[in-house]
């Protein structure tokens, strides 16, 4: 169990902050900030997808996208498509965690990207993506994966990366990724709970995010610490690519119940893409599944 913290940081980027309030308490301080965005290789990609449209069509087979299509990983995407059309307060109904028109676009979105990948998408996540990206020249870009700015370090690869926000639909224009980081709390069982606090007070703090944490591979989470960082030569864009996605990122429920139901939906995810599962079939089971767990807790 962890201790409150007695002040409520607002210096980080986006909505990092909120994401570690809970019943109107802080339980912890944005330390490392990320989220879905594009990779590519900026050597091999004359222009990149701005819309999920972009890769269907007749000129898509220039983008050459490899996308982590893990199960985890895939269904974070379809969140992602989700959110980004506006459909953003899920669930949508007491029965019912998704609209069908939204649900059949991201599915229609997710099954296209694995036609134009390796069958070995539904086995890789996002380092298992950047790692093809940076060293071999099959693959131009992914176009939603969790970003990772070591990447678009000299030198961490055979190739360097860059960034840039993630599509969006025809009619929207917002990125609306899922926000994802990780924070710094502290437990109750500390017997320095003072000095702990103090620590987290300092390693969150923008001069240290600025200089010692991201020298040593950390990916901050301060906003200034993004913006001071943005024209640096040395990050390749990382930093000023991402930056409206970041700042607009999501925050997926935190219901009791979703967990569980995130499990059971990865269980059945695969075959949506290996058997070509008619999506309005696979939505069917999904509300099924939402209906179940939210019964349960």
């Amino acid at each position: 169990m962890p201790l409150p913290f007695d002040e409520y940081p607002k210096a980080s980027i986006g909505g990092s902050p909120e994401s570690y309030i809970w019943n109107g308490e802080c339980w912890a301080y944005a330390l490392d900030a990320a989220c879905q965005m594009m990779e590519f290789r900026p050597n091999m990609l004359a222009d990149r997808p701005r819309t999920w449209e972009d890769p269907a069509s007749p000129d898509g087979a220039q983008f050459k996208p490899v996308t982590p299509l893990l199960p985890v990983d895939a269904f974070d995407t379809f969140l992602a498509i989700v959110a980004t059309r506006g459909e953003e307060d899920l669930p949508r109904r007491s029965d019912k965690f998704i609209s069908d028109e939204n649900g059949r676009y991201a599915l229609g979105v997710l099954r296209n990207l694995y036609d134009m990948g390796p069958d070995e998408q539904v086995e890789m996540n996002p380092i298992d993506v950047l790692g093809v990206l940076a060293s071999e020249e099959e693959f131009f870009c992914s176009p939603c994966l969790f970003g990772y700015v070591n990447y678009s370090e000299p030198r961490f690869r055979t190739h360097r990366m860059e960034c840039g926000d993630l599509p969006v639909s025809e009619g929207f224009d917002r990125p609306r990724s899922i926000l994802g980081g990780a924070g710094i709390g502290i437990s109750a069982k500390t017997e320095a709970p003072e000095e702990a606090i103090e620590f987290a007070r300092w390693i969150s703090s923008e001069p240290v995010q600025s200089s010692i944490y991201i020298a040593n591979s950390g990916q901050p989470a301060h906003r200034e610490t993004w913006v001071s960082l943005a024209d640096d030569p040395d990050l390749a864009g990382f930093f000023s690519g991402a930056f409206r996605t970041m700042e607009n990122a999501w925050t997926r429920p935190r219901d009791p119940w979703f967990l569980g139901f995130v499990c059971g939906v990865c269980a059945i995810l695969p075959d949506f893409l290996w058997k070509n599962i008619p999506a309005d079939r696979f939505l069917a089971e999904l509300n099924a599944l939402f209906r179940q767990h939210v019964k349960v807790n």
